[in-house]
């Protein structure tokens, strides 16, 4: 299984729904929903060649109609995804978090960032 599709599985199981998208939600979608990006992916070199290793950064965004949703939904994945380790993920380590209320749609979100240790 990818490491994207784990990280979909994962989310979706402890939100107990399939408003998890890759990349980009539809735009009518029921909310909360959770958007899983890839924004780096830098292989593992050693001394012998590649190591079968990446240490990847990935964005979870959660999108809602209320701060206190916002913050409960990304509790629930922040609770599943910290130190998760599975498949082929040795672990996952949370290294930022960041919010913000768009004035135009009337949402909020919050977007954390993950870096990813996993086999290729």
């Amino acid at each position: 299984m990818a490491v994207d599709d784990t990280l979909f599985t994962v989310i979706s199981g402890a939100l107990g729904h399939t408003r998890v998208y890759h990349d980009m939600a539809p735009q009518e979608e029921g909310l909360p929903c959770v958007v899983i990006s890839k924004s780096a992916g830098p292989r593992i070199y050693s001394l012998d060649g590649y190591s079968n290793l990446s240490r990847s950064r990935y964005t979870i965004t959660v999108y809602a109609a209320t701060k206190a949703t916002a913050l409960t939904t990304m509790a629930t994945i922040a609770a599943a995804l910290d130190c998760y380790r599975g498949a082929e993920i040795q672990t996952t380590h949370r290294i930022n978090e960041f919010g913000h209320r768009d004035w135009e749609t009337k949402l909020y979100w919050i977007k954390t960032d993950y870096r990813v240790w996993h086999r290729e």
